[in-house]
């Protein structure tokens, strides 16, 4: 039986944005590169920010225009509070899960065939080994509400 388009399974990847807003830098910024690198459709959810202690805030909206990636999916957010890539750093044919301790690992992996990816980290080190010029003209070009 043929599937309607709609209905097809895509790559995806999932991130589960937590922290202040220099930790939301860091795992959108990885997260928009690994999505670009994989050509994956990328989905953010905010849903676990406000979890901690420290109460920190979604701010990323008010520098980026990134609404058409931010998810509000019920399933989505309970994936995503299950922390599987911390407790599984799994890097699999059809499904990965990377976080800071794979992190470097999964840069190197062609996830040709993989469906999902979920991250779940703040991946600062992404930023020490790779050159960003791309990611940054990426970013203000697609994104940033203000170009200057």
């Amino acid at each position: 039986m043929n599937w309607p388009n709609k209905f097809k399974v895509k790559k995806i990847i999932l991130l589960r944005l937590a922290g202040g807003l220099g930790n939301q830098l860091f795992q959108l910024g990885f997260a928009l590169d690994y999505a670009s690198r994989n050509k994956c459709k990328l989905l953010v959810s905010k849903a676990h920010i406000g979890s901690y202690d420290t109460v920190h805030e979604y701010v990323l909206e008010s520098i980026f225009e990134i609404d058409s990636i931010i998810t509000s999916n019920h399933i989505i957010d309970f994936i995503l509070r299950l922390r599987l890539p911390r407790l599984f750093p799994i890097l699999s044919r059809y499904v990965c899960f990377v976080s800071d301790s794979n992190m470097q690992k999964s840069l190197k992996i062609n996830f040709k065939d993989s469906k999902v990816v979920i991250l779940d980290g703040y991946f600062q080190k992404f930023y020490k080994n790779v050159d960003y010029s791309y990611l940054k003209s990426k970013i203000k070009e697609r994104h940033c509400k203000n170009s200057n």
